[in-house]
């Protein structure tokens, strides 16, 4: 009986290091390669996935008197997180001076997914992890309560529509780009800013459920506004992240 319990307790400890491992060392990251200005750093979670990786980009000068703004930018299924970059550029650092936190999803986990027949898929949502990262942050650096935003493409764009929905009391505005949600659920949508931006001819991700829902929040007063624009496929992200009005827009709203 002791080496049938010593058996299975061995089993579920290598099931548990090898989630962990998988999750720790996977090797699509959405900074690693393209800029060193971010730093690594991991949140230690009591449960699943027992680590969360993210990188964190501060402001180049901290002043102690200052609170700064913080962006979240969600990656999409291909770990990138594009948004990111255009944010540790020289131009942006000087002129937009922010913390930019880029958690990851665990492996083969979205973000956010809604709760509809056309969106089913096997992936449990990881949306808690990445906001349990951001209070972490919070908690640690000066960041301004009333200048929290979010943004993402693709699977990152479905969670910021959801991201405001589930947690209302965070987030000053949300930039979802080739991102969608159900109308249905719209109701729960805080009265914060939204710019949206979609491919009229993405093949991934109709741009159909970002209109509609973007419909029905202006029907609720709130300011949200879809840009629709054409040539980018899927990576409508190309348009939407070097656009210098968008970043000027992001910034300048507050809770």
């Amino acid at each position: 009986m002791k080496k049938i319990f010593r058996g299975a307790a061995l089993f579920v400890v290598t099931l548990v290091l090898a989630a962990v491992a998988a999750n720790f060392f996977y090797p699509m990251e959405p900074i690693a390669g393209r800029t060193d200005r971010f730093e690594r750093k991991v949140f230690v979670t009591w449960g699943y996935p027992f680590l969360v990786p993210y990188y964190l980009l501060t402001p180049e000068t901290i002043d102690p008197d200052r609170e700064y703004p913080l962006v979240m930018v969600l990656h999409g299924a291909s770990k990138q997180a594009q948004g990111a970059y255009i944010l540790a550029s020289d131009e942006m650092r000087q002129s937009q001076p922010a913390f930019v936190l880029v958690p990851m999803a665990p492996f083969n986990r979205a973000w956010a997914t809604p709760d509809s027949p056309e969106f089913k898929q096997p992936w449990f949502p990881a949306l808690d992890l990445a906001v349990a990262v951001l209070e972490d942050v919070r908690h640690d650096y000066p960041v301004d309560a009333d200048r929290i935003y979010v943004t993402g493409s693709s699977t990152g764009g479905f969670a910021s529509f959801a991201a405001p929905m589930a947690y209302p009391e965070i987030f000053a505005a949300s930039v979802p780009v080739v991102g969608g949600w159900i109308v249905e659920d719209a109701a729960d949508f805080p009265e914060i800013d939204v710019w949206a931006w979609h491919d009229r001819a993405d093949d991934q991700v109709d741009i159909a459920y970002a209109r509609a829902f973007v419909v029905r929040l202006r029907s609720q007063g709130i300011n949200a506004r879809l840009e629709e624009i054409s040539g980018y496929g899927h990576a409508a992200w190309r348009a939407a992240y070097a656009d210098p009005a968008l970043w000027d827009w992001l910034f300048a709203q507050s809770r």
